[in-house]
């Protein structure tokens, strides 16, 4: 729910942000979310072949603190710590550095999240992905919801959206400890198989 909430439902809010915030045109306020795409489907492509190796804790950890960090860097609508460090470029062109970042975040995190305890009990594939699949979405909700309330609330569109990519940014930060809590098997913690009671094919 938590991924649903600041992935997805920040994701539905980009173009307004765009025309609102930064004067975007309808048309760059959806060209901006195509490095998105690019970015998770290489990023979502390279995580699947080294999965294995890996293990699903490590891809979840990094993941969520790429897309929490990129969240939090969008929330400010002057973009001061690229001026900090000299970047003078335009904001259509910000955006779409910060978004492609939540995209190659995101592709890191996403095979792992659908993929991660799965080997515990293989009989249950179905269910679980299932589950998972709708808690994501109920999280894409409320998150939804939330967003517009925060929207709704605040005095104008650039202090709304600045309350909401920092809040839902540390949120997201906030939930790394809970991959900690995840029960290791398979190749969940260093890539190598557990004895866990279940004969897992080879």
């Amino acid at each position: 729910m938590v991924i649903g909430a600041g992935v997805f439902g920040i994701f539905a809010f980009i173009p307004l942000f765009a025309t609102s915030v930064h004067k975007l045109s309808i048309l760059l306020s959806g060209v901006i979310l195509t490095p998105r795409s690019v970015g998770t489907i290489l990023a979502s492509a390279l995580t699947s072949f080294l999965l294995k190796r890996w293990g699903y804790r490590r891809p979840i950890l990094l993941g969520l603190t790429i897309v929490s960090l990129a969240t939090i860097l969008l929330g400010d609508p002057h973009f001061r710590i690229f001026r900090m460090m000299g970047i003078g470029s335009g904001p259509t062109e910000l955006l779409s550095v910060l978004i492609m970042v939540m995209g190659i975040g995101l592709g890191i995190l996403l095979p792992a999240t659908n993929n991660a305890c799965i080997e515990l009990m293989p009989d249950r594939v179905a269910t679980i992905t299932g589950l998972r699949g709708m808690f994501r979405s109920v999280g894409g909700v409320c998150g939804i919801s939330l967003i517009t309330i925060i929207l709704h609330l605040s005095p104008t569109p650039e202090i709304g959206f600045w309350i909401t990519f920092v809040s839902f940014g540390l949120g997201l930060l906030l939930s790394i400890p809970l991959v900690f809590l995840m029960p290791s098997g398979g190749t969940g913690g260093n890539g190598t198989r557990k004895s866990l009671g279940v004969h897992m094919p080879e």
